[in-house]
């Protein structure tokens, strides 16, 4: 059995999080299950999703 270093376990960790930054934060049902049509539309659908959020102020800690 291949044990993981220390760093190789935090990749994936780092991986997720910039993926996050990326995806699209509200879900979209209606959206066709194809991978290239995913690709296009997820880029435009996660940048309204950022851009609503933004304004909305949704997702950020309030104290």
């Amino acid at each position: 059995m291949k044990r993981l270093a220390r760093m190789d376990a935090a990749d994936p960790a780092e991986q997720v999080e910039a993926i996050k930054k990326i995806a699209p934060t509200r879900p979209h049902p209606m959206t066709p299950n194809d991978a290239g049509i995913r690709l296009t539309v997820g880029a435009v659908a996660s940048l309204l999703d950022h851009l609503r959020d933004a304004v909305s102020g949704r997702g950020t800690k309030s104290d």
